[in-house]
């Protein structure tokens, strides 16, 4: 006999895994050669650099304890690299789908992340689309962002008709195609 709920629970794990293989991978390529010093020094003096250019590409999402949401946007932003305590931002879209309940999600974000205490403070704008009707909906995000490109937060999605309110910790993890120089 075939065991369907057996098969739900394998696909959440491995997605889990690959999402955790993904972010740790990324940290391997993303670790910084700091063997110039001279470099190190001029920015230290200065506490400038040229951080005129933006990053873009990739951001994978997924949700997961309260709701199980997957999915794939593209973000554009700027790592915060001046002074001790670097601040950056990104912005962007997200397309999500929800498995227990069917449903789509189209959402709009916005965060700023840094600080000393990797802080992210952020919201969102969501649609949510399922056979009947499209509802509109706003959640406040608050959490933890390295470096604008692995963010963990809470989020509370508030809509229009309240059926459909939620609460969710996120995973996000961006890749960036063109790095600021």
């Amino acid at each position: 006999m075939y065991n369907y709920e057996y098969d739900k629970i394998m696909d959440k794990r491995q997605c889990i895994v690959l999402y955790l293989l993904l972010f740790f991978s990324v940290l391997v390529l993303a670790q910084e050669n700091n063997e110039n010093y001279e470099y190190n020094d001029m920015i230290e003096e200065n506490d400038t650099i040229n951080n005129d250019k933006l990053i873009l590409g990739p951001i994978f999402s997924f949700s997961g304890f309260n709701q199980f949401r997957m999915g794939l946007g593209i973000f554009l932003g700027k790592l915060g690299t001046a002074g001790h305590h670097p601040i950056g931002y990104d912005y962007g879209i997200i397309f999500e789908y929800n498995f227990k309940q069917n449903l789509m999600y189209t959402r709009l974000y916005g965060h700023l992340t840094g600080g000393a205490s990797a802080m992210l403070l952020g919201g969102s704008t969501v649609m949510v689309i399922n056979n009947q009707n499209i509802i509109i909906g706003f959640a406040p995000e608050i959490g933890i962002g390295l470096s604008t490109l692995f963010k963990m937060f809470y989020r509370y999605n508030f809509y229009l008709n309240r059926d459909y309110n939620s609460y969710e910790i996120v995973f996000h993890l961006c890749l960036a195609l063109n790095r600021s120089n």
